[in-house]
């Protein structure tokens, strides 16, 4: 087709179609060369810019990074301020701990002083009330006298063999007198009792014995004599005379003699609560017959004793007491062996 063409035209037409396309030649590289120049400094202005605010961009990164390391040592100082808020609030609630433990101990310790001292008070207030009852117990008894205690007769002639022996001295004390006496007198009442032995009697602490006292002695016939402090009548006198005409033994054991009376009266007891458990109760002919008398080595005064210690009346026969419900068991030579050895 171009070889149509160039052999179609003439040399001008060709020199003008040549110039034409290198003037469109050169418009076109002109365009493209300014083209490019426009890009260029585009480009230029644009690489410009982004530098700017690469700058601008790596400015503001030192600037935070600063402020990101002033940020953690302040975060970091804030955290060291709180570990050691931490520290001095634990340090402060074991200072207040312990110190609530140190008023709790006071507040213990006080309760316990402010106890002890109560009980001290309460000690020292029972201590002196029994002071005061033993000082009107004292009182009492140098303004009681043995006229005023009214003795029966029968009871006064029962109370002879002992006053006598008290005359002799006995060895023990004045409990063991007491005791003594109450066997005789099972029918007067206790107090009356103990203020009777209190009235006739006189302690030797050092020698551990317990005697009648002088004023109740006639020391021209060498007897007991009670006409100084209380009326007596002549059977009494004549008791009195007969108890001291007696050969004086050996010095009466009262403490052993209540001993030997009281095994001899728990072994009764023994025979008899097993009558009762075997049949569930006893007769109170049966209980006071001469059989058992006899049996048991007793007489009325034993047996009115038991029955009011251990019994209870139910019409005409005589059942334990609720709080008797078991049989001692008697000592063993094992047990006996065993005591000897703990003391």
């Amino acid at each position: 087709m171009y070889d149509m063409y160039l052999r179609t035209r003439s040399e001008e037409e060709l020199m003008r179609r040549c110039e034409t396309l290198m003037k469109a030649l050169k418009k076109e590289r002109g365009e493209q060369s300014a083209k490019r120049e426009a890009v260029k400094k585009e480009l230029e202005k644009e690489r410009a810019t982004l530098l700017k605010e690469l700058g601008n961009v790596l400015t503001e990164s030192e600037r935070l990074g600063k402020a990101l390391e002033e940020a953690r040592g302040e975060v970091a100082a804030l955290q060291a301020s709180l570990r050691e808020a931490k520290t001095e609030q634990q340090k402060t609630a074991k200072l207040a701990q312990k110190q609530a433990k140190l008023a709790e101990r006071q507040a213990e310790r006080q309760a316990k002083r402010v106890e002890r001292q109560a009980v001290l008070e309460q000690k020292q207030a029972e201590k002196l009330a029994q002071l005061e009852q033993k000082q009107k117990q004292k009182a009492e008894a140098k303004e009681m006298t043995l006229r005023g205690l009214q003795l029966p007769e029968e009871a006064v002639l029962k109370l002879v063999p002992l006053l006598e022996q008290l005359r002799r001295s006995v060895r023990g004390r004045l409990g063991d007198v007491h005791t003594y006496a109450l066997r005789l007198l099972p029918d007067l009442p206790r107090a009356v009792v103990r203020d009777t032995v209190t009235l006739v009697t006189l302690k030797n602490t050092a020698k551990g014995t317990v005697g009648l006292r002088s004023e109740l002695v006639d020391r021209e016939k060498g007897c007991v004599d009670l006409s100084k402090e209380m009326e007596v009548s002549a059977r009494v006198r004549e008791e009195c005379e007969k108890a001291s005409k007696e050969p004086a033994g050996e010095m009466m054991d009262l403490r052993e003699t209540n001993r030997k009376e009281e095994e001899r009266l728990n072994g009764a007891w023994q025979k008899v609560m097993q009558r009762i458990i075997e049949s569930g109760s006893i007769a109170n002919s049966v209980l006071f017959s001469q059989a058992t008398k006899e049996e048991l080595k007793c007489d009325d005064r034993d047996l009115r004793a038991l029955a009011k210690k251990h019994l209870q009346r139910k019409r005409a026969t005589w059942v334990l007491k609720p709080e008797k419900t078991s049989v001692k068991r008697p000592a063993e030579e094992a047990d006996m062996e065993s005591k000897k050895q703990n003391a």
